[in-house]
């Protein structure tokens, strides 16, 4: 089952147009364990700290989390903050 999340992204200025709009954006499972263990945490997360917090199998990989925060950086709902050896987002 995919989610859905909305994103509210400021329309350019306009006779016609809201000032604010409302996009709806599909994400995967994965992707919406991984956002759901980010806003619990109300702070930003490793790789290794997000795939511990999250529900699935131990059997799930460092690699497919990843793949599943780069698909959310693709979209805009995460940022990406290289520091030394660890990225948080």
């Amino acid at each position: 089952m995919n989610g859905l999340i909305a994103e509210h992204r400021y329309a350019p200025a306009g006779p016609r147009r809201a000032p604010l709009m409302l996009t709806l954006l599909r994400v995967g499972p994965l992707e919406l364990a991984v956002l759901t263990a980010l806003w619990d945490s109300g702070r930003p997360l490793t790789i290794r700290e997000i795939r511990d917090q999250l529900s699935y199998p131990r059997w799930l990989s460092y690699t497919a989390v990843a793949e599943a925060l780069n698909g959310l950086l693709c979209k805009r709902q995460v940022t990406r903050t290289p520091h030394r050896r660890h990225t948080w987002y």
